[in-house]
């Protein structure tokens, strides 16, 4: 259920003016401020 809570507020953040990155890193901010166990986000990683 997280994976989808992560990928809901990546989705909101993206359309706005930022570039992709910026949107993931913002996301990823924020989702590890609510859910801080590493267990829900060390699996998301930006690949270029």
């Amino acid at each position: 259920m997280r994976i989808f809570i992560l990928q809901v507020m990546f989705y909101r953040s993206w359309p706005t003016d930022k570039e992709m990155r910026q949107a993931f890193d913002d996301t990823q901010r924020t989702f590890r401020m609510k859910y801080s166990n590493p267990y829900y986000w060390t699996g998301f990683v930006w690949v270029d």
